[in-house]
């Protein structure tokens, strides 16, 4: 499926996506959700974040939401980032990671 197709097909959920962040996280909050309207829009008008800005400036990407484990992340440049995870985050984790290890869980 071409990113066009992609990004049409789940347009509804990546603007309400993006219309949290621009209300929630300080990042994104000048963020022009409204004229996004095509996957060019949405590469042209969504910034996308450097490493560097994760260590430098953490709370900047801190949506409000209360977080349940700050997670530093390995990082080859040798500056860890501090990752905030809600409930729903290390539930959806978790749900992940049992998908991925049941193929090598052979039970009891």
């Amino acid at each position: 499926m071409l990113a066009e197709e992609y990004f049409q097909r789940y347009r509804g959920s990546i603007i309400k996506q993006l219309s949290f962040v621009r209300d929630h996280v300080p990042f994104y909050r000048d963020l022009d959700v409204e004229s996004i309207k095509t996957y060019s829009d949405f590469v042209e008008i969504v910034p996308v974040v450097s490493p560097d800005e994760f260590v430098r400036a953490p709370e900047q990407f801190y949506s409000g939401l209360p977080i349940e484990f700050v997670r530093h992340s390995s990082s080859t440049s040798g500056k860890a980032k501090r990752v905030f995870l809600t409930k729903h985050d290390l539930d959806h984790w978790a749900a992940a990671a049992a998908i991925d290890l049941a193929p090598y869980y052979s039970g009891g």
